[in-house]
């Protein structure tokens, strides 16, 4: 029988499907302005030259909320060789060792990416093409990436030292 469900996994699962939403809108959005502006080019002979900077620009948004739901549901891409061929033991040894790996990941991505933002607003960074934007919130962006998967393996590690249990799944339960 499955442990029961910790308030801290509801959060987390609910914040990263709400964020994982936010992103598949984007995308969605993304997909509506690219095919606007193809329309206008090649049909109406008006070409929008913002369009590829916006895109490109909210592409950062999307993965950085997008990739904290594969993270949690464990759907990334791994390298199992060594974990397959270990035990029950093994694999909670080795996941606790990857969630505390990417934990002290995800909070030196947020402190620097939190200095380094500071730096790119203090000076006035911008990105040059069409639309001249600050650099310093895409910065932010990847430390709010940073900080979702932070929790999402913070989950993990609990669930992994408390119950002995694998990242939770869509449905909520060990997996």
């Amino acid at each position: 029988m499955p442990a029961p469900e910790r308030l801290f996994t509801r959060l987390v699962r609910q914040t990263v499907r709400a964020t994982h939403a936010i992103a598949s809108a984007g995308l969605l959005g993304c997909l509506v302005l690219v095919g606007w502006s193809v329309v206008s080019r090649y049909l109406l002979n008006a070409p929008i030259p913002w369009v590829d900077d916006a895109v490109a620009f909210a592409l950062v948004l999307i993965v950085t909320l997008g990739v904290a739901e594969v993270a949690r549901r464990d759907d990334h891409i791994a390298v199992d060789l060594l974990t397959s061929r270990c035990g029950p033991l093994g694999r909670r040894v080795t996941g606790i060792l990857g969630a505390l790996a990417t934990i002290l990941l995800c909070v030196a991505l947020v402190w620097q990416g939190w200095a380094s933002a500071d730096l790119a607003r203090m000076i006035g960074i911008t990105i040059g093409g069409t639309l001249e934007w600050p650099v310093w919130p895409f910065i932010l962006m990847l430390s709010a990436g940073a900080v979702l998967i932070g929790l999402v393996a913070l989950d993990g590690l609990i669930r992994l030292v408390l119950d002995g249990a694998p990242p939770a799944t869509d449905e909520g339960t060990a997996g």
